[in-house]
């Protein structure tokens, strides 16, 4: 049962999530506009796992936030008519970019404010997070959130760009205790900022977020895509191993594949 879990980290927050025979894409990030944006600070560290056009068998897309690493349309135009099946799910905010690429509004979903069976067997909720702050639309929704999935009596959370604090740690208890919490560790600091970046929570916070949470596992995201909002990868080994954690911590590096397993109780 366990091994019908299985992850594709496409970079940043985006994975390919296959529970069983549904196939669930969350933040997709499969092209270069961010660069073409930005300029060359936003150049892929790893080219696209993934091409939208080739991803056919989606049926759901998570989107966090109308950022556009996260909510992007050079990959959901191709990805909407590459999986005929897809619905996409998102903050209102998001809607309009969704309407504008074409994708019917029968298609589009509000990311929901209670748990709810999305696919059979796949139950779907969503909580706020806190990018830069927690943040309500006029439509009453979060303007940035995160998205519990449990399957098999397991519980994921992808948490999408979001800091700590105690509004999203006590919407994360609620949820009940992930099995897997997929947490970015691209800390904001003053540097990041003034060039214009939003990072989101630090190793360490990161860290004692997850055993606040009570996480069994933690996947680190948001830390191996763009080149000035990294984060090596011996830094966040380093500071798991300097301080005892009640949590195990898991790499997917981008375009790589695992599959997921409970951890056994200590």
């Amino acid at each position: 049962m366990t091994d019908s879990i299985e992850v594709t980290a496409l970079g940043q927050t985006g994975y390919r999530i296959r529970f069983g025979c549904h196939v669930v894409m969350i933040d997709p990030y499969l092209s270069n506009s961010v660069e073409s944006l930005v300029g060359p600070s936003a150049r892929r560290l790893h080219r696209p796992p993934l091409e939208p056009s080739a991803a056919t068998d989606v049926d759901l897309v998570l989107i966090t936030h109308a950022h556009l690493d996260h909510c992007d349309p050079e990959t959901l135009k191709p990805l909407f008519k590459s999986s005929p099946r897809a619905r996409f799910v998102a903050p209102t905010v998001c809607h309009p970019i969704l309407q504008s690429l074409g994708i019917p509004h029968t298609r589009i979903q509000t990311s929901p404010n209670s748990w709810g069976e999305v696919l059979p067997g796949l139950e779907l909720n969503s909580v706020p997070s806190c990018h830069p702050t927690v943040r309500v639309t006029p439509a009453g929704d979060f303007e940035c959130v995160g998205y519990g999935l449990r399957f098999e009596g397991l519980l994921l959370y992808h948490a999408g760009d979001t800091g700590a604090s105690e509004k999203v740690i006590k919407a994360v208890q609620a949820l009940g205790r992930p099995d897997w919490a997929f947490l970015p560790v691209n800390e904001s600091n003053y540097f990041r900022s003034r060039a214009d970046i939003v990072g989101n929570m630090s190793p360490r916070e990161a860290f004692q977020f997850a055993d606040e949470i009570g996480a069994s596992e933690v996947v680190p995201t948001h830390w191996d895509l763009f080149p000035d909002n990294c984060v090596p990868r011996e830094e966040i080994e380093l500071v798991y191993r300097l301080k005892r954690r009640r949590h195990r911590l898991k790499f997917i590096p981008i375009g790589s594949t695992a599959r997921l397993h409970p951890v056994p109780n200590d």
